[in-house]
């Protein structure tokens, strides 16, 4: 369903049909004085993200004093954590050479990830990299990747399906301790599967990053802009772990093709203000070089 607002030579307007959340888009269209806007689903996406100069807390930038973020890691009942274990001196291919490397791969072999590539991979691509004064703390943490406020709106889940020395499960990344914590247990080849639609490839990966935005982070700080930012800061963390697993000879494919409800459900997310923005299978390549 089209909606036509027109804009009359007497400043009158002129509205078919609009439900609720076209009406909200109506009003941004009026205080924007826009001649002829023709709102179906997409421009609802677009436009009503883009205006949100009454939305966005401007006092946040204008009084730093009072300004505390909120929590930056997730907390689970589960005692069970993984440390994981870094070999700096590994994945010696320079940039240049990873970048010309780097391509999407669907095709993996049934040999494992051992334990230090895992552990490489992930500290690399989403750890922690130090600390700086922020939000009115003195130990705001620096992650290796950059994110919209430096709020680190992206979660990192990993479900382990073949991997030396780590339970097949699902895993939460806590970076401050450079941990894995245990959130589910057991065989998830096939939930996982279930969730993406037709990309059975999926089933020989022996890793899966399910990469989860988390609006709570940012929406006080950014509004409703803060829906567009999360996906800009997962895509830059997916970029990392693609990047880092073509250094380290391992295989990777992004994967948006997904069931929703299906995926948010699988990691018990609301689906709101939690939710997956992204999949990235990881395996090992059937040859014994890179290709």
């Amino acid at each position: 369903m089209k909606i036509n607002i027109e804009t009359n030579n007497d400043n009158g307007i002129h509205e078919k049909g609009a439900d609720t959340v076209k009406n909200k888009l109506f009003d941004v269209a009026i205080k924007h004085r826009k001649t002829i806007v023709d709102i179906d689903d997409m421009s609802i996406i677009v436009n009503f993200l883009k205006y949100d100069e009454e939305d966005l807390n401007t006092d946040i930038f204008g009084n730093k004093s009072n300004v505390i973020c909120p929590e930056l890691i997730k907390k689970f009942e589960s005692n069970i954590r993984i440390p994981l274990t870094i070999n700096v001196d590994s994945g010696n291919l320079p940039i240049y050479d990873v970048m010309k490397l780097r391509r999407t791969k669907r095709d993996y072999s049934l040999n494992k990830i051992n334990f230090e590539e895992l552990s490489n991979l992930i500290y690399f691509s989403c750890g922690k990299n130090g600390e700086m004064s922020a939000y009115n703390t003195n130990s705001f943490p620096l992650r290796f990747f950059p994110s919209a406020g430096g709020l680190q709106s992206t979660d990192i889940f990993i479900i382990s399906n073949n991997v030396e020395s780590l339970d097949n499960g699902m895993y939460y990344y806590d970076y401050e301790d450079n941990s894995l914590v245990l959130t589910q247990k057991g065989y998830m080849r096939n939930k996982i599967l279930d969730c993406c639609i037709e990309q059975n490839f999926m089933e020989d990966a022996s890793l899966v990053f399910v990469l989860v935005s988390n609006l709570n982070r940012i929406k006080w700080k950014y509004g409703k802009k803060s829906y567009r930012f999360a996906h800009v800061d997962t895509g830059i963390v997916a970029q990392n772990i693609h990047l880092i697993a073509t250094g380290n000879k391992l295989r990777s494919c992004m994967i948006a093709g997904f069931d929703d409800d299906k995926i948010n459900k699988l990691l018990m997310i609301d689906g709101e203000m939690e939710f997956t923005s992204l999949i990235i299978a990881i395996g090992t390549s059937p040859w014994n070089i890179l290709k």
